[in-house]
């Protein structure tokens, strides 16, 4: 299956009424492709639900996420940023659940320091073709931030940050 914003509300809407039911409140960020399909306007339709959990301290809510199929499994992928500290948008609030999406330039970013060609496909084909000029400038500024906590090696011709295809962005 794959999704698009209205199939992905529709999960979050069933979780909420699981949240309901077991009295758990929660706040979740979709990232990756859920939030590619929410920042581009439905360009590209995602495999999955990827989210953070935000300040959570339930136990359950990780089982709900599961029944629901969304994957919280995010930092095996993304290593900077802390999701935390990322800006966000509102896009739906439940009784229960509070639904953020990821910022664009965030977005860029957790895409620029992996290595999946799916990730620089994102980046060449929806991302960087639709941030506005004074985006490109904030994410130059955090770029220069978070190459400082990145763990791997920043000069691998496999990072998509160094990829040639992002080149005409002058990112770095």
């Amino acid at each position: 299956m794959s999704y698009n914003t209205k199939t992905i509300l529709m999960r979050c809407h069933h979780l909420n009424s699981l949240l309901e039911e077991k009295n758990i409140k929660a706040e979740i960020t979709l990232v990756g492709g859920s939030a590619l399909a929410f920042n581009c306007d439905d360009a590209r339709r995602s495999v999955d639900i990827d989210a953070h959990v935000n300040n959570t301290t339930s136990k359950d809510i990780s089982k709900l996420l599961d029944e629901v199929l969304i994957d919280t499994n995010v930092s095996l992928v993304a290593s900077v940023p802390d999701f935390d500290d990322c800006k966000t948008s509102l896009v739906k609030e439940y009784s229960n659940l509070v639904v953020n999406v990821l910022d664009i330039t965030e977005l860029a970013v957790t895409k620029l320091f992996t290595k999946r060609d799916k990730d620089l496909d994102d980046l060449v084909s929806y991302i960087l073709p639709n941030i506005q000029d004074e985006d490109i400038i904030t994410l130059r500024e955090m770029i220069k931030e978070y190459v400082t906590y990145y763990v791997g090696d920043l000069n691998s011709k496999d990072l998509n940050l160094n990829s040639s295809m992002i080149e005409q962005y002058r990112l770095i």
